[in-house]
């Protein structure tokens, strides 16, 4: 894959990380988050050869603190 369309992918796949974040804040649903933490996996991984191990976990630790607080505010907030 050229560099172009590495960049067009990564652009696809950060747009689809937003948008599983805001239809898990607008369902709280378990499996929602379940498709959040699923994309941040993938796009941590983007570039990396099989076998090696996930050194970047930006995504999965920003994932993870975004649902946990969308499940702490009140409906009211």
């Amino acid at each position: 894959m050229d560099r172009q369309h590495s960049g067009e992918w990564h652009g696809t796949m950060v747009r689809s990380w937003h948008l599983t974040v805001l239809r898990f804040a607008v369902t709280r649903d378990n499996a929602d988050r379940l498709g959040v933490l699923a994309v941040a996996n993938e796009i941590d991984r983007l570039g990396m050869r099989q076998g090696e191990s996930a050194h970047f976990g930006f995504f999965r630790k920003t994932s993870s603190k975004l649902c946990s607080a969308i499940l702490q505010q009140d409906d009211a907030a």
